[in-house]
């Protein structure tokens, strides 16, 4: 009998460990089958687009992790909605959060990556005489809506150069609207933050009425918002025949990032920045701007922490001290000496191998031109469609490897649009011929 009581005994205990196990793993796989919220900007704009990709991708390798983008006003409104708890993730203009990096509620916020760069954008009417920004002064201004970070960005810019604000007429437009009002000659000009090539701002430079104006004084500025950098529009960026801009335009460059809540999840910070690098590819297929995610930069001036999820990850294969401390010092430092000089001899072979691996691509893509022009059936554009996307694939994993730099992705990304423009124009010409009787 007493046999029996133990064994019954043993057997209720075991059963209770193991329901207590099986709890546990439901109760913490529930709390992550969710919608998790990104507050993304204004549905016309970059992030938006980028959000959604990156929510799709996610969703297809953690299919418990439900991403619902949400459309904002902007990064202001992004921050307010991610301290207070109703969004999850944000993106945002890097100078917008700089204004939070000494407040207390910033410790509520944690980076998770580099998305991608936005770039300052004064477009102008010739007769405008506007060319650079500091003669804003006396001119029709159309910039984004207040509560957004490139109105926050319009409004630092005036302040550092101390123009004042009633010096201008300024008028708050979203952006389409902006532009449609730049080209009918209703404002003088239009400031934006946008990544390069923005489709809106490269049919308003269309006009040969309207082109890019100078934005300088970076050095003074970074003074003050240390995430800024010195940026450039590359001559040709909107138009190859005719160039536009003729030459570079030098600019204000200004990092988008994404950000978290602190107190989320680490588990499901990590899954979501493992797909953000382990899936690119994926993502760049969905939306270019995806190449150029990147993990935070301290020394660029980022200065809010890392989410500890993204941190795991960017750590998985951090070495120990042992293992990065194996060689002395010393002899590092001799080897150093030694090959400082191979070292730019080598950076000067690397960036030359670099454009001549984008320029062989871009002659590839140039040969296709005329195979997509005289294809014949839909079954045969398919099939340069495909070669497109391959091509793509190759460039984007040399870009990983480092063998290809950010520029001449973006020359390339240039050329491989025109020929996805080419590949749907045709397609429509092909399926107008098959739908006629």
């Amino acid at each position: 009998m007493y046999l029996q009581l133990r064994r019954i005994l043993l057997s209720v205990g075991a059963l209770a460990v193991l329901g207590g196990i099986l709890f546990l793993f439901v109760w913490n796989g529930s709390g992550r089958k969710k919608a998790f919220v990104i507050a993304a900007g204004s549905k016309g704009g970059e992030s938006f687009a980028l959000s959604e990709s990156i929510a799709r991708v996610v969703q297809r390798y953690h299919p418990d992790l439900n991403l619902k983008v949400i459309e904002t006003k902007g990064s202001i409104e992004n921050l307010g909605l991610l301290k207070s708890g109703q969004a999850d993730f944000a993106t945002v203009q890097a100078d917008v959060n700089a204004d939070l990096q000494t407040s207390s509620k910033a410790d509520r916020l944690r980076m998770v990556a580099v998305l991608f760069e936005d770039h300052f954008q004064l477009l102008a009417r010739a007769e405008a005489e506007v060319k650079s920004f500091t003669m804003v002064r006396g001119k029709r201004v159309a910039v984004p809506p207040a509560g957004g970070g490139q109105h926050a960005s319009f409004i630092a810019l005036l302040e550092h150069l101390e123009i004042a604000t009633n010096s201008l007429t300024i008028t708050e437009m979203v952006s389409g609207e902006a532009l449609t009002a730049l080209v009918a000659g209703e404002v003088d000009a239009v400031f934006q933050v946008r990544a390069v090539p923005n489709p809106a701002i490269q049919v308003a430079l269309e006009n040969e009425n309207i082109s890019l104006v100078r934005i300088g004084g970076i050095d003074a500025l970074r003074i003050y918002q240390p995430v800024l950098n010195a940026g450039a529009i590359p001559e040709g960026a909107y138009s190859r025949v005719p160039l536009e801009p003729p030459v570079d335009v030098d600019t204000v460059a200004v990092p988008r990032l994404l950000l978290a809540r602190q107190n989320l999840d680490d588990s499901v910070v990590r899954d979501i920045t493992q797909v953000l690098f382990e899936h690119r590819w994926e993502l760049v297929r969905d939306n270019n701007l995806a190449a150029y995610i990147a993990s935070p930069d301290r020394a660029k001036g980022l200065a809010m922490p890392v989410h500890e999820g993204s941190q795991s990850y960017y750590d998985r294969e951090k070495p120990s001290f042992l293992q990065a401390n194996a060689e002395p010092i010393a002899l590092v430092l001799s080897v150093l000496a030694l090959i400082g000089s191979g070292l730019l001899a080598l950076k000067s072979y690397v960036d030359s191998a670099q454009k001549d691996r984008v320029d062989r691509h871009n002659l590839r893509l140039l040969a296709m031109r005329q195979n997509i022009a005289e294809c014949e059936s839909i079954d045969a554009l398919d099939r340069r469609q495909e070669e497109l996307y391959q091509i793509l694939e190759e460039v984007v994993r040399e870009v990983d490897n480092d063998r290809v730099n950010a520029d001449g992705f973006h020359y390339f990304s240039f050329t491989w649009n025109a020929l996805r423009e080419a590949v749907r124009d045709r397609r429509a010409v092909l399926s107008a011929n098959v739908q006629k009787p």
